[in-house]
């Protein structure tokens, strides 16, 4: 029977391309990747609405918002006020408040703006951070700007990143 012959052949050729691809680095043919599934992270603004502690990991909750600059903003602007005028050359828009959750691991990266003799921003701990949007920072940290948003960069559900914006 040739199609059995011609099925074990195939068999054998997937399982020796499955079996070297690992070895070769390659990812796998069935993970879905652009354009065909999502990108493997995303970035979001927004603000952090609470950081709380869950086992070995926390739980963020936060709200996105669309950060808009040059024409986009202007015209945004002017649709809504009748002016192009800008601050800050910069518009948020928020229009559900939507919280989403995400895990954040212990060890994530996060920073928050600081301005103890010029404005920066300082790696601090997932917990810091905890305290931060609890309203409770150490006193050793002088935030420059306690309510201004953050960056993440999410991998699935996971939050890997979190930077503060720096707003003036």
């Amino acid at each position: 029977m040739p199609g059995v012959a011609d099925s074990a052949r195939t068999l054998a050729f997937l399982l020796a391309l499955a079996a070297a691809a690992p070895a070769a680095g390659a990812r796998s043919p069935f993970l879905p990747a652009p354009p065909y599934g999502g990108p493997k992270e995303i970035v979001l603004f927004g603000h952090i609405a609470s950081l709380k502690q869950s086992g070995q990991r926390w739980l963020l909750r936060f709200d996105p918002e669309v950060m808009l600059t040059g024409r986009t903003a202007s015209d945004y602007a002017f649709e809504h006020t009748g002016s192009h005028d800008v601050p800050n050359d910069h518009v948020t828009v928020d229009p559900d408040h939507q919280l989403l959750t995400f895990v954040v691991p212990a060890g994530a990266r996060a920073t928050v703006m600081t301005n103890t003799k010029n404005i920066r921003a300082t790696r601090v701990s997932i917990a810091v951070l905890a305290q931060v949007v609890a309203g409770h920072p150490p006193k050793s940290l002088a935030l420059f700007e306690p309510k201004a948003a953050f960056w993440i960069v999410v991998r699935t559900d996971t939050a890997v990143e979190l930077d503060q914006q720096y707003q003036p």
